[in-house]
Order: C-alpha cells, then structure tokens, then sequence
C-alpha cells in the first residue's frame, strides 16, 4: 500500500499542476471580463446622460411651444 502511494504521488501532482495552471487561466479570463463589463457600464452611463440631456432638450421645447 505504501508503494502504491509513493507510485500515484507524481501523476496527482501533476493533475494538480494542471488544475493550478487552468485556474490561473480562468482568474486571468475573469478579470479581462470584468473590465470589460466595467467599460460597458461606462458607455451605458454616458449614454443615458446623453439620452437624459436630449430629453430634457425635447421637455423644454415643448413647453416654449406651448407658450407661444
């Protein structure tokens, strides 16, 4: 039993090298995904106070147009 432990140790090693190395490799795709979320959040914001700005543009020429 004792040899057959000895015997596994450097494929489970291995396998735990492998793993190591393809968590790395999701964390790294992670944080790429995650900046770009950020940049998309911000082209959102933009975009919205863009969208907020020409509706306040439309609110107060409607309202110069009722007035006249």
């Amino acid at each position: 039993m004792g040899s057959d432990t000895l015997n596994h140790n450097p494929e489970i090693e291995d396998l735990y090298e492998k793993m190591i190395l393809k968590l790395k490799e999701l964390a790294r795709l992670m944080d790429k995904s995650s900046a770009r979320v950020l940049e998309q959040e911000d082209q959102n914001g933009k975009l919205r106070c863009k969208l907020a700005g020409l509706q306040w543009l439309l609110v107060a020429q409607r309202i110069s147009t009722t007035h006249l």
